[in-house]
């Protein structure tokens, strides 16, 4: 890639690890740069999820890969000079589009204009992201073996979602429409398309949510998506009927990623007040019906006590469901367990144990109106 693109790429990994690069005039060096952010250790993990933004591992500006995905989807193969686009699975995400009533020509125009190719701010893969015009797709780089175990599952999720379809349940887990991999100079990126839940809607607040709280606080700031502590003290009270198919869901979905060997997994909610209007926007249903829409009542306890409820609107789903317990997730327990597991619930744990914690979290934190009801009328009879 240019220079120009990586001296950037350099300095905005300074910027995000809070290091100030104000000695680095514009006439500095590339190479100046990159000793600049390597030198601080602070920067290191910055440098490397930020760098994933220069190029498309075959030496394609992440820029470009929306263009590459426009032109590869009207027809495989060669789309750039030394770059090849190649459809993964195709014919079993044709199906599966067809069974969620996904047009053909409805997806190719949703992924015809996309924008983005950047991380999200409170992320740790490095992942870069792309959002269609329409706000229906995301595009998603991911690694390799997250692309073998979409693939190695696919049948097995394609019926899972299918059958809850049947009977008349729910399943939140990420709809994923197509895998697609980028090559070229012997290098490959790997993309899949995904709906996107809040599709048509800004949510005031997003929160990713895995009932952990090793490391899942961040400074919260206008569009940045929050974590577990950032929602210590929040519970949300449901109709008891929604409520009940929340929890049916998640725990049908942890079962089944659970099977899959899945870990790591999180649920991502959008809330917005109902006396500010819910939410920017007007609801859309994405490219596969509209995704789980809620409406309850929102509690926030401070130092005890919990302050009026606020009702409030919500969008959940499922999210970050390729990740398999291996062999470097086991050595990551095994090393976490003994010591920050002392003070910390750690994430990195085996796919029973994180499924058991994952929908107990969710039972505890969503929850029945008339429960609480019920729990307030005990606690006032002194029962």
């Amino acid at each position: 890639p240019p220079p120009p693109l990586m001296r950037d790429t350099f300095l905005d990994a300074l910027h995000i690890a809070g290091v100030s690069g104000h000695d680095l005039e514009a006439s500095t060096s590339t190479s100046a740069c990159f000793c600049a952010s390597n030198k601080r250790r602070a920067a290191k993990r910055a440098l490397r999820r930020v760098g994933r933004r220069l190029v498309c591992d075959g030496g394609a500006a992440a820029a470009h890969v929306a263009e590459h995905v426009r032109a590869g989807l009207r027809a495989a193969g060669e789309v750039a000079p030394g770059m090849f686009f190649e459809h993964l699975a195709e014919e079993d995400f044709r199906r599966f589009r067809a069974s969620l009533g996904v047009s053909e020509e409805a997806f190719a125009t949703s992924l015809s204009s996309m924008s983005g190719g950047v991380t999200q701010d409170s992320g740790k893969s490095g992942s870069l992201f792309w959002f269609s015009e329409d706000g229906r797709c995301i595009l998603k780089s991911i690694t390799a073996h997250e692309m073998a175990n979409l693939l190695d599952m696919l049948p097995r999720y394609v019926d899972h979602v299918a059958s809850a379809s049947a009977e008349g349940t729910l399943s939140l887990l990420s709809r994923f429409f197509g895998a697609y991999r980028i090559s070229g100079r012997g290098r490959s990126m790997w993309l899949v398309a995904m709906q996107n839940v809040f599709a048509g809607i800004a949510p005031s607040r997003i929160y990713d949510l895995k009932g952990t709280t090793e490391d899942r606080y961040v400074r919260p700031k206008p569009g940045k998506v929050m974590k577990d502590l950032n929602f210590e003290g929040h519970r949300v009270l449901l109709p008891d009927a929604a409520a009940r198919a929340l929890q049916l869901a998640v725990e049908r979905d942890a079962d089944f990623l659970r099977g899959e060997r899945i870990m790591d997994y999180s649920l991502i909610v959008g809330i917005g007040l109902l006396s500010e209007g819910g939410w920017a926007g007007a609801d859309r249903a994405g490219l596969a019906g509209p995704p789980l829409a809620l409406q309850g009542r929102e509690l926030v306890a401070d130092e005890g006590e919990e302050a009026d409820p606020q009702s409030v609107r919500l969008r959940i789903g499922i999210i970050d469901i390729l990740v398999r317990w291996s062999g470097k997730k086991l050595a990551a327990y095994a090393f976490k367990k003994p010591t920050l597991g002392c003070f910390w619930e750690i994430d990195t744990e085996p796919p029973e144990y994180y499924q058991e914690r994952f929908v107990h979290y969710v039972r505890s934190t969503f929850t029945s109106e008339d429960r609480e009801d019920d729990d307030s009328d005990d606690a006032e009879c002194g029962t």
